[in-house]
C-alpha cells in the first residue's frame, strides 16, 4: 500500500491535493485510490501488494479513526491482525507504542479521530521510505517523491547533494532526496502531528548497540541466530504462506530455503543466471542447490544483455518502488522483469556479502537488533501489480562508517556527510 497525506493551517485543499498525489502514485488501472477527510486536512491509499496478504493493511473505525501500513510488517510478540485492530481502536498514545513494537519494514499512519491527532511511524531502519516536506505551514507525506510535484504545493526544485548521490554512489544518502525541500523521513522514528497547532513532535524509538568489538564469534549463539530467523519467517508466513524464493547460489537464500522447507512451506524457486559473469556458474549452483533441497518447480531467469540500455530499465527507474530507492541495486532491476502477479509472494535473503562477520563480532551481545527483518514491495516495468517482498534479514551496507561521519571524495573534493545516529544513512545501500 502507498499512503500520502496533506495538512494546513491555511486555505488550501488539502483534500484536491491528496487526491493528485495518489492519481500520481498509481501505477494501474488494477490499483485502486481512496482517500479520506479529516480535520486540517486529508489523508489517502493507493491498493498495491497488500492485496495479497491475508491482513488488510487499510482500517477504517467506526469513530473515524483511519489506520494505514506501507510495506510488510510483522508482529514477533502475537498476531499481526489481533495488533493492528487494537491499534485502530486506540488513541495516538497508545498507538506509537503498538506502531513501534512492529518488526519488519512498514512506514505506519494513524489518524486519532477522538483527539484529532496524527500518528507516523517508520521501521527501525527505514527500508520501507517515507518523505516529508512542510512548505508554508504545510505538512506532506507521501511514500513515493513522484507525490509531491504531482500535488502542487512543492516547487520543482533539485537537491544537487540528492542527485549527486543518486547518480555518483547510486543511492540516496542521509535524508536528502532529489527534491529539494523533500526529506526522507529518519528510521525508528515517531511523529505525532496536530493540526489545530500546526505543531510536529518527533522522537526515536530505536536506536544501535553499543559495539563490543573485543566479542569474538565464539561468542555468538548462531542456534539463537537460526531460531530468530525461523520465528521471522514464520510471522511473514501469516500473509501468505506460498511464494517463490528468489534462489542464488549464495548463502543467504540458501539458508531461507532451508528454513522454509523446515517449516514445511513448499515455495516455487526463482533462479537468474548471468552468463556473463563466470559463464553463469552462480544460476548453475543455485540450480543444484534447489534439486538438492527436493524442489521439483524450478524457473530460470535470463536478464537481457542490453537491459541496461533498453526501455524496460528506464521503465523501473521512473516507477522504481524498490525499498531503498537505487539505480544500482543489481538484483532488483533485473528481478522486476520476472515477478508475476501469481507468485503471489516473493521470499529473498538479503545479507551485505563482506560484513556478516565483521557486523557479528560488532554487535555479539545483542543479536535482536542486527536480525531485524525488512520486506518491501517490488513493481515491475510491466506495469503489473506487485507481490510482497520479504527480505530476511535486513542487508547491511558494505560501506565501512567511522562515527557518525561517512568521508569520502567526490569529484577529487574531499567531504565528510553527517549520518544521524550513526549508521542510518546505511540502510540505503543495500547489497542483495
Amino acid at each position: 500500500m502507498k499512503i500520502t497525506a496533506c495538512f494546513s493551517t491555511n486555505s488550501i485543499d488539502c483534500q484536491a491535493a491528496v487526491e493528485k498525489m495518489t492519481r500520481a502514485m498509481q501505477l494501474s488501472e488494477g490499483q485502486k485510490c481512496g482517500s479520506f477527510t479529516v480535520p486540517g486536512g486529508s489523508i489517502g491509499y493507493v491498493t498495491s501488494s497488500e492485496r495479497f496478504s491475508s491482513i488488510p493493511f487499510l482500517r477504517e473505525a467506526e469513530n473515524g479513526s483511519v489506520l494505514m501500513i506501507s510495506g510488510v510488517p510483522i508482529d514477533l510478540h502475537g498476531h499481526l491482525d489481533s495488533r493492528l485492530q487494537e491499534i485502530l481502536t486506540s488513541d495516538f498514545h497508545k498507538a506509537q507504542k503498538s506502531l513501534h513494537s512492529l518488526d519488519g519494514a512498514f512506514a505506519a499512519l494513524f489518524w486519532d479521530a477522538q483527539n484529532q491527532k496524527l500518528v507516523i511511524v517508520t521501521d527501525c531502519l527505514g527500508i520501507q521510505p517515507l518523505y516529508i516536506a512542510r512548505p508554508d505551514g504545510l505538512l506532506l507525506l507521501a511514500t513515493e517523491l513522484k507525490a509531491f510535484p504531482a500535488s502542487g504545493l512543492v516547487d520543482v526544485e533539485m537537491d544537487p547533494a540528492g542527485w549527486g548521490a543518486f547518480v555518483s554512489p547510486g543511492f540516496n544518502i542521509a535524508d536528502h532526496t532529489q527534491l529539494a525541500g523533500v526529506k526522507l523521513v529518519d528510521s525508528a522514528t515517531i511523529l505525532v502531528y496536530d493540526p489545530a497547532a500546526g505543531s510536529l513532535e518527533s522522537k526515536t524509538h530505536w536506536s544501535w548497540p553499543e559495539p563490543k568489538p573485543e566479542m569474538k564469534m565464539a561468542d555468538v549463539d548462531t542456534a539463537e541466530m537460526l531460531r530468530i530467523m525461523q520465528c521471522e519467517i514464520e510471522c511473514y508466513a501469516s500473509h501468505c504462506r506460498s511464494g517463490t524464493i528468489l534462489l542464488s547460489g549464495g548463502f543467504d537464500s540458501r539458508l531461507i530455503l532451508t528454513l522454509l522447507r523446515r517449516l514445511n512451506m513448499d515455495c516455487k524457486v526463482l533462479v537468474l543466471t548471468h552468463p556473463e559473469h563466470g559463464f553463469g556458474v552462480d544460476g548453475k549452483f543455485a540450480v543444484r542447490i534447489a534439486k538438492r533441497l527436493g524442489c521439483r518447480d524450478i524457473e530460470m531467469g535470463f536478464p537481457a544483455r542490453d537491459y541496461y540500455s533498453s526501455p524496460s530499465y528506464f521503465r523501473y527507474i521512473v516507477i522504481d518502488e524498490v525499498a531503498i530507492p537505487s539505480m544500482v541495486l543489481y538484483m532488483s532491476t533485473h528481478v522486476s522483469e520476472h515477478i508475476k502477479p501469481e507468485m503471489k509472494a516473493v521470499w529473498e535473503g538479503a545479507w551485505g556479502r563482506d560484513l556478516l562477520l565483521p557486523l557479528l563480532i560488532r554487535f555479539p551481545a545483542d543479536l535482536r537488533p542486527i536480525f531485524k527483518t525488512g520486506a518491501t514491495t517490488l513493481n515491475r516495468c510491466s506495469g503489473r501489480s506487485p507481490c510482497p517482498f520479504f527480505l530476511i534479514p535486513s542487508a547491511m551496507p558494505c560501506t565501512k562508517p567511522s562515527g557518525r561521519f561517512w568521508s569520502a571524495k567526490w569529484a577529487n573534493t574531499p567531504m565528510t556527510i553527517s549520518a544521524p545516529q550513526g549508521f542510518r544513512w546505511q540502510t540505503r545501500c543495500v547489497d542483495i
